[in-house]
């Protein structure tokens, strides 16, 4: 994500684009992870801008409903 081809990472930037494209193609290779967000691994708002989003489930039927959100900024 340090790349000088992700020009900074800027929000709404093509290297911000690029940048969440580069962490969804990461989270797809972990096993079990999901994509959570409302558009498939992200969740768009205005005015071009993305969060990339994904959930881990639990195993355990009785705390299946429980979860650790972690997060992070890549812009």
């Amino acid at each position: 994500l340090a790349s000088d081809a992700l020009e900074g990472r800027e929000a709404g930037s093509n290297g911000g684009k690029a940048a969440c494209a580069y962490l969804q193609s990461e989270l797809r290779q972990i096993s079990g992870l999901e994509p959570a967000g409302t558009s498939s691994w992200t969740q768009e708002f205005l005015p071009d801008y993305r969060n990339v989003i994904a959930a881990l489930p639990g195993a355990d039927p009785d705390l299946k409903k429980e979860f650790i959100l972690i997060g992070a900024h890549y812009d």
